[in-house]
């Protein structure tokens, strides 16, 4: 059908018959390639709220530590319960 023109034999666009062959693959592709995005941005989405989200825990465990202590220094609490409040304030 092509024979003599194109690049050996198969038409204009190098890909067969004027570049028809792989037109669902194009679709399929676009779509791989936007599901991929989505999926990058939302990974960097969820990081970027872990990282605050630890960044901030941080300074309100320490707070609350440094409140826990004073509590226990001042004999308002217990050892028992400086050490069960202070599990929980650090997550154990």
């Amino acid at each position: 059908m092509w024979r003599g023109c194109g690049f050996f034999g198969y038409g204009p666009n190098f890909i067969g018959r004027g570049g028809f062959d792989l037109f669902p693959y194009w679709y399929i592709m676009l779509g791989v390639k936007v599901v991929i995005g989505i999926a990058f941005i939302f990974a960097a989405i969820y990081l970027a709220k872990l990282l605050l989200n630890k960044t901030y825990a941080k300074g309100i465990s320490s707070a609350a530590l440094e409140i826990l202590n004073e509590r226990y220094a001042k004999g308002e609490i217990d050892e028992q319960e400086y050490i069960s409040r202070k599990k929980k304030i650090l997550g154990y």
